[in-house]
């Protein structure tokens, strides 16, 4: 092979080698992030359990009662949502259903009941199905 040949092959393998050295840079860049953020939450979580860590809380909640309140608020408020978002959910499944109270309720007790009789009507079928199978010679 002429020197040219064997010039242009390498000069072709170059952007290769820099993009697999970007991807192997790139991939230890987000494993090492990863491993630092997880590593830093940990210890993180693991101080705030200590007793200094609980102190610490208690003393920020002593100098600044507003921001506790601030965060109970904010889970309250987040909780009605919720609680008003069922609610909701519930009234639609009543609007759909335009039976009266008195049919939904006896329908429901009814279903209850069938569900609890179920097993109860099964064992008799089999007690007497039993009974017939050993009559027999």
């Amino acid at each position: 092979m002429t020197q040219k040949v064997i010039s242009l092959r390498q000069a072709a393998r170059r952007p290769i080698r820099t993009v697999k050295v970007a991807a192997v840079v790139t991939v230890g860049v987000i494993v090492v992030g990863t491993t630092v953020f997880v590593v830093y939450r940990a210890r993180e979580r693991a101080r705030r359990r200590t007793l200094r860590g609980r102190l610490e809380q208690l003393k920020d909640v002593a100098t600044d009662p507003a921001k506790i309140t601030r965060k109970a608020g904010r889970a309250l408020e987040k909780e009605r949502d919720r609680l008003r978002a069922e609610l909701r959910d519930e009234l639609k499944k009543e609007l759909v259903d335009h039976r009266p109270l008195r049919e939904r309720v006896l329908t429901a007790a009814a279903g209850a009941a069938a569900n609890a009789a179920v097993p109860l009507l099964m064992r008799q079928l089999q007690r007497r199905s039993g009974q017939k199978s050993s009559r027999r010679p």
